[in-house]
């Protein structure tokens, strides 16, 4: 980071186990506000210490960006790196240049939100089963809500957790 401290919130161990998630998954789900926020690549990376050491046996998985407004810019992280994008917007005309590696597919809206239903219904047809989802409390959040997430692997760092008012407890607290 600029101000010279490191922009890792979690362990080097933590890393390494989210590299292996993003490895096993057909798609990385995220939102524009976390995107905007840590100019995220969604990739996974450092292969070797994941076994995965020849990277033309290996695609990346296709990174799916849930932004109902186009507010991420083009020259964001995301955009330009190895493999596939798709923007999932609500958008039906836009004047964004993305990149060649970039689709934008409009869905439509369910309490002024994408429709996240018919999101994972249309990665479903694409043969796209396993969805890591890599976000903040909102999107996180709409996914419980709607019971739409199978299983939770949290990896949260402490000093996030401990901030006053904690965006994550509405998000996590929930009934089965």
């Amino acid at each position: 980071m600029k101000n010279g401290k490191s922009q890792w919130i979690t362990s080097v161990e933590a890393r390494k186990q989210g590299h292996l998630w993003r490895a096993r998954s057909g798609a990385i789900l995220t939102g524009s506000s976390t995107v905007l926020h840590d100019n995220c690549r969604l990739t996974v990376r450092d292969m070797e210490s994941l076994g995965l050491e020849d990277e033309s046996l290996f695609r990346q998985p296709l990174r799916v960006l849930v932004d109902s407004t186009l507010r991420v810019p083009v020259d964001a992280s995301i955009f330009s790196q190895p493999g596939k994008t798709i923007v999932a917007t609500s958008e039906l005309a836009h004047d964004k240049v993305y990149g060649s590696q970039v689709d934008v597919i409009s869905f439509a809206k369910k309490d002024g939100h994408i429709d996240l239903t018919s999101l994972l219904a249309w990665l479903a047809q694409e043969e796209i089963n396993d969805v890591l989802v890599e976000a903040g409390p909102t999107l996180v959040g709409a996914l419980l809500q709607q019971q739409l997430i199978d299983e939770l692997l949290v990896f949260i760092a402490l000093n996030y957790w401990e901030v006053t008012p904690n965006p994550w407890q509405s998000c996590l607290d929930f009934q089965n």
